[in-house]
């Protein structure tokens, strides 16, 4: 089953329509004449309205259930300032020049306008990561790239071990997109993310937003964002509120950044962010501060982070962003530590819409940067093994005891025992990812490892639940456990689901949800792509991208997982020499998500007022889905000992599509040109856009 897009329908009878007033004290008044009945003011349909959204953020507007003559009526009211269709509601008919734009490139780029080394199966015997890589190796990448630069795998084939010499080619490279990676501590100080002059894209900008000539280009969401929001008030003392990192970026101090959160009076901030002023949103208090510091999260050019083990936001950040490994490496770089202890997943949700709504406007156009987040990351929740309920009425009938050694196969289907932790709409994290959401926040999500089959609201599957209870009914699993979660196994969790509401129909998932491929096609077809085994499914995953690719690593990550590079080290102007900086193979659906987000952050860039809607129709409409020549997909299971479950490559209905380098453009072309030069091989490289 799928989630269609929903039409405006037919006739002249009521529709959804968004009312704009000119002040928020005619709105108040119209919603109020629009709810009454029998109202006799002019311009005012005479019966009451449905106000189908009353739209709390913005104080100007609400959606209503008007007809076409009743629309043109209240347009004459002087405290109304226009009408429109709920487009968003009625994405289906949402104009398709929408994806049309002026300003997108009709050719592809080079990105170094020389041959680089790409290898998909990076274990096999002979790779591109040897101890010691030769000058030839600059630049190397796994399939990131090659893979995801046209709709289907026809660089590779069946010869995943072969080593292709080649440039790779994008229309875009995410400038002035947002890109926010939420995840573990991680090294700012690798290669990947310093302005170093070597081995980097030909058209790459270093430095970051708060200084064009800083040598690290990311900067973090708590302590440096205060800084590019409010820099009245940081450089109204200067040298009290600031300090200069290592890279020589002049950024807020950690107290003065973590105290401008956390108090909103003007000793900590400008008087427009504090108490009464325009802006004024609250405070954010961290659950443990002193333990946010950029010696502990980030390290420098000559220091690792210091918290033990810590290094998988270094991977992710790469994928996303890196010079030589992400998409997007002209993005503005940003990345946030996700811990539930110190950040907590209703912190991050606000640090998000505060950043995205406060950010300042781009000064060529005074218009807002686009904010994607990748989150590699989700909560769970674990099994009872006790009672699973699949596909029963939800009287508490139906109920199917268990143990861990006697799992029904959709349990048992499961790699950890664990599930993605739901909760209630109504809980204070799924409302702050929603407020995220509706400011225009872009989440792209891992679908997590778990084999889990995700599903929409519409699916036979989606009410089934686990609990220790063998009389337990959907009341039941819809009421809150002791960690406040619920008991469904095929619904998303956390922040799988941010910004999820019922359209009056069906539940709507926002959040774009990332599931992995195999780096291999050795089972069960060898000429075929396959999720890899623990990759989630289900029709509710949006779209795959590879996984067990090149991605930074550093010292925090165990030795056996490093791998050198020919560019390792480094050295600024009036530092010692950088610590290491190597690579790994890195993988899971945690790969996979960056991967995608960089890849969206290039559409974002040529597309600023893309919401998620338009992400998912572009998804829908030019992401179109693999075939089954081309792709695995098994047959969905349905009952609860149907042996399909056993069949880890599934899909269970999952659409076969792989995100690729797409056009946004409504034409259709056969071919793209690229522009560059170092193509390998003889004749023309064709890329199938349809």
């Amino acid at each position: 089953m799928t989630q269609n897009l929903r039409t405006i329908p037919e006739g002249s009878g009521e529709k959804r329509y968004t009312v704009v007033c000119h002040t928020k004290e005619g709105w108040e008044n119209i919603h109020q004449l629009l709810c009454d009945d029998n109202t006799e003011e002019d311009n005012i349909p005479s019966h009451s309205c449905e106000c189908c959204d009353d739209i709390k953020m913005i104080d100007t507007m609400g959606t209503y259930m008007l007809t076409d003559a009743e629309v043109e009526i209240l347009k004459n009211h002087p405290q109304v300032a226009g009408i429109n269709i709920d487009i968003n509601y009625y994405s289906g008919s949402a104009d398709e020049n929408k994806f049309s734009s002026t300003t997108t490139p009709t050719s592809k780029t080079a990105r170094y306008s020389t041959t680089v080394k790409h290898q998909r199966n990076l274990y096999a015997s002979t790779n591109i990561l040897p101890s010691s890589p030769s000058i030839d190796l600059w630049n190397r990448a796994g399939s990131q790239f090659l893979r995801h630069e046209q709709k289907s795998d026809t660089v590779w084939g069946t010869n995943d071990d072969s080593i292709i010499s080649r440039d790779t080619y994008a229309y875009g490279d995410g400038t002035d997109v947002d890109v926010i990676v939420s995840d573990s501590e991680s090294w700012f100080g690798h290669i990947e993310f310093i302005g170093t002059g070597l081995a980097e894209p030909t058209n790459f900008v270093s430095g970051n937003v708060l200084d064009s000539s800083g040598k690290c280009g990311i900067l973090d969401i708590v302590l440096d964002s205060p800084y590019y929001i409010d820099p009245d008030f940081f450089n109204a003392d200067q040298s009290n509120r600031t300090i200069v990192r290592w890279d020589g970026t002049r950024v807020p101090t950690e107290q003065a950044a973590k105290d401008w959160w956390a108090n909103n009076t003007t000793t900590y901030r400008s008087s427009r962010f504090a108490s009464g002023g325009a802006d004024d949103f609250g405070t954010i208090t961290l659950g443990s501060p002193t333990a946010y510091t950029r010696a502990y999260l980030h390290g420098s050019d000559t220091a690792k982070q210091t918290r033990v083990n810590a290094y998988h936001g270094t991977g992710c950040m790469a994928l996303a962003f890196g010079k030589t490994q992400g998409w997007a490496y002209n993005a503005n770089k940003w990345f946030i530590w996700q811990n539930a202890f110190y950040v907590g997943d209703e912190n991050f949700a606000k640090f998000m819409k505060i950043f995205h709504q406060y950010k300042p406007n781009r000064s060529s156009d005074n218009t807002k940067n686009p904010t994607i987040v990748s989150c590699s990351w989700y909560g769970f929740t674990t099994l009872s093994y006790s009672y699973y309920y699949h596909r029963t009425p939800g009287n508490g009938t139906g109920g199917v005891s268990y143990t861990s050694s006697t799992k029904p196969k959709p349990i048992d289907a499961l790699i950890s025992g664990d599930f993605a932790k739901v909760l209630l709409t109504t809980h204070s994290t799924m409302v702050a990812g929603k407020a995220a959401v509706d400011a225009g926040v872009i989440f792209c999500v891992c679908a997590n490892n778990e084999n889990q089959k995700f599903v929409n609201s519409d699916h036979p599957d989606y009410n089934n639940y686990d609990i220790d209870n063998s009389n337990a009914t959907l009341a039941d699993a819809s009421t809150p456990s002791s960690n406040g979660a619920l008991r469904f196994t095929n619904r998303r969790g956390v922040p799988m689901n941010f910004g999820l509401y019922n359209d009056g129909t069906k539940d709507v998932y926002p959040a774009i949800l990332v599931g992995a491929i195999s780096h291999i096609k050795s089972a069960p077809n060898s000429t075929l792509e396959y999720k890899i085994y623990y990759s989630s499914r289900g029709e509710s995953v949006d779209v795959f991208a590879m996984t067990n690719v090149i991605a930074a690593s550093d010292e925090n990550d165990s030795i056996g997982n490093r791998k050198n590079r020919y560019d390792n080290y480094y050295t600024l102007s009036g530092h010692s020499q950088s610590r290491e900086s190597q690579d790994t193979i890195f993988g899971g659906t945690s790969a996979s998500t960056p991967i995608t987000a960089g890849i969206l952050a290039t559409k974002l860039q040529y597309n600023r007022t893309w919401t998620w809607q338009d992400i998912k129709r572009w998804l829908n409409t030019r992401v179109n889905n693999l075939n089954s020549t081309e792709f695995y997909s098994g047959t969905e299971s349905s009952g609860i000992n149907d042996t399909n479950w056993d069949d880890t490559f599934n899909m269970e209905g999952a659409p076969l599509k792989v995100i690729f380098d797409a056009k946004t453009s409504v034409a259709t072309a056969d071919n793209v040109t690229l522009n560059g030069s170092n193509l390998s091989g003889s004749g023309n490289i064709n890329i199938n856009l349809t």
